[in-house]
């Protein structure tokens, strides 16, 4: 049985963010006149975590781990977009609910330019019953909610996605459910934004 977790629709949704616009890529070239300089591996860092919290201050953040789900670090890391995944135990109709915190490394976009640009995005990806469900804040930062479902290979998914833009990243948070887990899940990723802090420099 299929279970939808980061290692397949979630990865295509982060990687799928990856256009430059949240960190001012110019998309330049250098004239061919330059030689390439051979890649240098990234050095990721790493959270801690102290019984159900997660403090992560090389991302800047901290958040609760919702009770029995397990952790993922650094589950993409692609250029100027990482990613870290929190899983639940449970599998329902095929997915295994997660939560991921993506963070688009030093905007240079507002929240509203950023939600925008995301929301072309997700719309490029064929979502389906696409609603933008409101703002409300994340650690005393105005966000925006939007709720859509993606089909792949004959399993359908719900995704609640909430956006912001604050010290670091432009930030994604982004629940995955089987529509039918979907409405008992969003009261988990509810506790996880309550607990969700930005830490400050």
């Amino acid at each position: 049985m299929r279970i939808w977790t980061l290692g397949g629709l979630c990865v295509a949704l982060a990687l799928a963010t990856l256009v430059g616009f949240a960190c001012g890529s110019d998309g330049g070239s250098n004239g061919g006149t330059e030689t390439p300089e051979a890649a240098t591996p990234r050095v990721l860092p790493e959270p801690t975590i102290t019984g159900n919290r997660y403090t992560f201050p090389g991302r800047g953040y901290a958040v609760d781990i919702p009770e029995g789900w397990t952790t993922d670090p650094n589950s993409v890391a692609a250029g100027s977009l990482v990613v870290d995944s929190f899983f639940s135990s449970e599998e329902v109709d095929g997915v295994q609910t997660n939560i991921t915190v993506s963070c688009e490394e030093n905007p240079t976009v507002s929240t509203s330019e950023y939600v925008e640009q995301r929301l072309e995005t997700i719309r490029q990806l064929d979502a389906r019953d696409l609603e933008r469900s409101g703002t409300l804040e994340v650690a005393g930062v105005p966000a925006e909610m939007v709720q859509y479902s993606l089909v792949r290979e004959d399993v359908t998914v719900g995704k609640v996605d909430v956006m912001f833009v604050s010290g670091p990243c432009a930030w994604t948070i982004s629940l995955t459910a089987a529509p039918s887990a979907l409405d008992a899940a969003k009261a988990t990723l509810n506790a996880f934004l309550s607990s969700f802090t930005i830490l400050q420099e």
